[in-house]
């Protein structure tokens, strides 16, 4: 081949090296956000190699300034540089290891200048400078220790057309790169998979703190919401007791409403002719009373009237104090027809002390936008109210899920890492009904960037120690194996004129078997040589000691011969020691060990291990290679045949289920990898198998013990949400119409006295009911819920229960009870007694009878029949109400859940919960059907 085509074909080479270069700094592996690993060096390194220094630094120039467009900074590219340069100065000028001289240029020069530039130049804070540091320290080390392996192993010294370039690598190198590889690369993939698995559960713990955030601070702003408009409804009830005419026990209702919620600055009642007739405060600011006054907001009231609905909540500015405020009517409905409406306005303060108060423990921000995109309320002191929210206007968007983003600063000259590290996590959530607000809620991504960059301080901190020990280790090891060689190729040079004039040898030998068997050989030839030459000298004085030597010499030869053969059967004696030493190993670990040819179609050996774990013996692997797949559960099998097939020329690893002959499932994590001669050719498969299910098992109790944490986390939140709302409502009752009775006790008549009193009535029996409730269903949750049974007349007892019923409900209902029995009931004593617990029965019967009342029309008939069987009686109740929405019926007897359709009706979501409590513990069982519209029949069967 012409000089001229070598010449060309190097000129293409050097042109595909930088293109490689360039490449491998374009494709770059991210660890996270600004961090990112580039493998251009490897082949920089390359032309380094077969260039020399300075087109191998052109190389580095060209390619490394990609990452002045990466990283928005030239000293990166410097450092790349200056790697090219020092490799290749030291290479050419002694031939040493490139890993070897790698690992010293960021030891000594690379890391620190990393260093200065960016914690010193850029100001980039010491963690992150650290975090840069060493991880340029260990992919630099990666990249040349692959451009190593790549000299060594292919013959690419023949494709970049420089076959004069000498190529061979000594056994020494071979030796260092192998230790180092077997050791670094490993560590290396462990570290970026398990930083890989933090960032990602560091990404999905953000987002369902956002998520629980914003579930709950939506939650409570419809609560608040719900109370104020409660509020407004009762002021509304007053003012129909008021006929819609002024009043001083209306105009007091108003006054006291205020004192009640002292958030709400205006407060009035309008009757059907647009006037007002009570308000608060009572006059305006020109010291003229309201009472008598048109409204202006004729189209709040005509929205209300027209609905008969609660107004949605609205932000609005004051046109006389220019102060924004919430506006919130509620119609006062008489029939079917709206009379009036109650109307007030709220201060904006609560609700942003209600934002406060979910975020003064948490390093959270969150700011309430409505449908104009102005701001409400915010837990940041910079966003006041009516101004315009500009988040996403001012940075970079990236979005995690449908309504969680994450949100960078403007780039400018900032470093990626600052950047990443400023950004917050962002979730906006509309609350919906009523409010049609969005809730932006914002964490902070510093706290877990910290956390994260730790953590890949630590890794990489343990990297480097690694890759240090394992250059030095790797030094000593090669030259300890080594040295032996050296000694003998050196003894050996120009053997036969040593020989001849008898100069001495110093022989040494190794405590490898290998070479010391060479070295011992190399001996016994130079004794053969010896004898030889001597024979020659003595051949050559005469015809007769020649035959009397030659006879003396074949003599001698037997003896070397025997000398031989009694060292090779040594040799065999040590490799049998060698490989049962191997056997007792394998055979005594709990692991499976196995062994098998490149294409898999044979096991050469398999450890007794197998027989333990598959619960099959290892001769049903010898005779068919693929037998362990049958043990592996359908769900994982086909996973693991696809891993199994790469296996051959590649690593795999993978966990997958074994399911055993009694049905048990164990875990199992395999891995598997080639192993190659020393011409680069797989000539065997080897792998371990271990049994995992422990570690498994321990995985799954702790992700439980979390999930039943947040569940009970929610549980609370709603008891005390639910807990709240219905005490408060009851208590609103009682303090009005106490204040009515302590102010109009003298004027009012024994009819109002009656109906304030009976309202007192109905709100303590609420409150009663509902902390007999928690107090049952703590109990039953404790185990403490006592089962007591005792005689009783069942018919007596469910006609005392209908007589109270009815006595009590505030509106009436007609309970129409009888006594049916059932088609194999025999009589044959007292048929009416049996024995219940009468406590937990009044309570079972009381919450259904009382619920098909409650959500049944005013003056209908619930149908509540005794069903006398055998061995069992049965309650069947009957209503013509709402009716339960299918999507409900599920969670019907959970603790708090309530009905999506049963609207303002008053309920905490505890009864049908203990009901199912008390009628488990008879031993009993519940059920129902319902139809919305058409009404629900609860069934109670109670064994007698």
């Amino acid at each position: 081949m012409s000089l001229s085509h070598h010449k060309q074909r190097a000129i293409i080479a050097f042109f595909i090296l930088i293109a490689a270069a360039y490449a491998g700094n374009y494709f770059s592996v991210p660890l996270f956000f600004g961090v990112n690993c580039v493998f251009g060096s490897i082949a920089v390194l390359l032309a380094v190699r077969f260039f020399g220094t300075i087109w191998g630094t052109l190389a580095a120039i060209i390619s490394s300034s990609y990452t002045i467009l990466l990283w928005h900074n030239p000293y990166a590219a410097i450092s790349l540089i200056l790697e090219a340069m020092f490799v290749g100065w030291l290479w050419h000028r002694k031939q040493y290891n490139i890993v070897l001289l790698d690992g010293i240029y960021w030891l000594l020069i690379g890391m620190p200048y990393l260093w200065l530039t960016n914690f010193g130049i850029m100001h980039v804070n010491a963690t992150q400078t650290l975090l840069i540091v060493l991880k340029s320290y260990v992919n630099g080390v990666f990249n040349a220790l692959f451009a190593s392996l790549i000299i060594a192993y292919l013959p690419i010294h023949k494709w970049v057309g420089r076959p004069t370039v000498n190529n061979k690598i000594s056994l020494q190198q071979t030796l260092f790169n192998l230790l180092v590889a077997f050791v670094f690369l490993p560590a290396l993939m462990l570290m970026v998979l398990d930083g890989q698995r933090v960032y990602s559960d560091i990404d999905n713990n953000i987002q369902v703190e956002l998520k629980s955030t914003s579930a709950h601070i939506a939650s409570d702003i419809q609560h608040w919401q719900y109370q104020y408009l409660n509020g407004l409804s009762e002021l509304g009830k007053i003012a129909v007791e008021s006929d819609m005419e002024a009043s001083d026990m209306l105009q007091q209702s108003t006054k006291i409403m205020k004192r009640m919620f002292p958030d709400f600055d205006n407060l009035y009642v309008v009757n059907t002719s647009k006037t007002i007739i009570a308000s608060y405060p009572k006059t305006n600011q020109s010291q003229n009373s309201k009472i008598g006054v048109g409204v202006l907001n004729q189209s709040l009231l005509q929205q209300t009237k027209a609905t008969l609905q609660p107004s949605k909540i609205n932000v609005h500015i004051d046109p006389i104090l220019l102060i924004p405020h919430l506006q919130l009517s509620v119609p006062v409905v008489i029939g079917d027809v709206a009379e009036g409406f109650a109307y007030g306005s709220l201060n904006l303060s609560h609700i942003s002390q209600l934002l406060q108060l979910h975020t003064a423990h948490k390093d959270i921000q969150v700011t309430l936008v409505d449908k104009q995109g102005h701001i409400v309320a915010s837990t940041k002191s910079d966003r006041l109210p009516m101004q315009v929210f500009e988040h996403t206007s001012r940075g970079e968007i990236q979005f995690k899920a449908d309504t969680i983003y994450q949100w960078l600063p403007v780039k400018g000259n900032m470093p990626l890492l600052t950047r990443w590290y400023k950004s917050l996590y962002v979730q906006e959530t509309i609350i919906g009904g009523k409010i049609p607000w969005t809730l932006v809620v914002e964490l902070p991504a510093a706290p877990h960037i910290s956390y994260l960059q730790n953590f890949y301080i630590k890794d990489l901190a343990i990297m480097v120690l690694i890759s240090g020990l394992t250059l030095l280790l790797a030094v000593k090891i090669s030259r300890r194996l080594i040295s032996p060689l050296l000694n003998l190729a050196y003894v050996t040079s120009n053997l036969p004129d040593k020989l001849l004039e008898q100069e001495k040898i110093n022989w040494s030998f190794s405590s490898v078997i290998e070479i010391d068997l060479l070295s011992r050989n190399f001996k016994l030839m130079a004794i053969a040589l010896k004898e030889k030459f001597r024979e020659i000298c003595i051949a050559n004085e005469t015809l007769e000691k020649r035959v009397t030597e030659r006879t003396g010499e074949l003599l001698h030869t037997n003896q070397q011969l025997a000398i031989a053969i009694a060292e090779h059967k040594r040799t065999e004696e040590a490799l049998r020691e060698s490989e049962e030493r191997f056997r007792q190993m394998a055979e005594n670990i709990q692991e499976v060990f196995w062994m098998s040819n490149p294409d898999v179609s044979e096991i050469i050996y398999v450890s007794p291990a197998y027989e333990e774990i598959w619960e099959r013996s290892c001769e049903s692997l010898y005779a068919n290679p693929k037998s362990w797949l049958d043990k592996i559960h359908p769900e994982d099998r086909e996973s693991a045949i696809a891993s199994w097939a790469t296996h051959s020329h590649t690593e795999y690893n993978i966990e997958y289920r074994l399911v055993r002959s009694d049905g048990s499932i164990r875990w199992i994590w395999d891995r598997g990898f080639p192993i190659r001669n020393q011409a680069g050719e797989i000539y065997r498969i080897v792998g371990i198998a271990k049994d995992i299910t422990q570690r498994k098992t321990a995985e799954q109790e702790i992700r439980y013990a979390l999930l039943k944490e947040r569940q009970l986390g929610d549980l609370k939140s709603r008891f005390i949400t639910t807990a709240s709302h219905e005490f408060r409502t009851p208590l609103t009752t009682i303090l009005m119409s106490a204040k009515l009775l302590e102010r109009f006790g003298q004027v009012a008549t024994e009819e109002k006295k009656r109906i304030y009193i009976n309202r007192i009535e109905v709100a303590t029996n609420q409150m009663t009911q509902l902390l007999d409730g928690v107090l049952l269903i703590g109990k039953a949750e404790a185990g403490k819920l006592e089962f007591n049974p005792a005689p009783m007349d069942l018919e007596q007892f469910c006609r005392e229960l209908v007589e109270e019923m009815e006595l009590t409900a505030v509106h009436k209902y007609a309970i129409v009870f009888q006594t049916l029995f059932a088609n194999d009931f025999l009589c044959q004593t007292d048929c009416t007694t049996t024995c219940l617990d009468e406590k937990l029965l009044r309570y079972i019967l009381n919450n259904l009878l009382s619920n098909a009342m409650k959500y049944s029309p005013q003056g209908g008939k619930v149908y509540f029949d005794l069903i006398w069987g055998q061995t069992e009686a049965i309650f069947q109740i009957r209503d013509e109400g709402l009716g339960i929405p299918e999507a409900d019926k599920a969670q019907l007897f959970h603790s708090f859940h309530r009905g999506s359709n049963v609207r303002n009706i008053s309920g905490t979501g505890l009864g049908l919960s203990i009901v199912k409590q008390c009628v488990d513990l008879h031993g009993g069982k519940i059920t129902f059907h319902s139809e919305v519209g058409v009404g629900s029949t609860f069934i109670v069967t109670l064994p007698l």
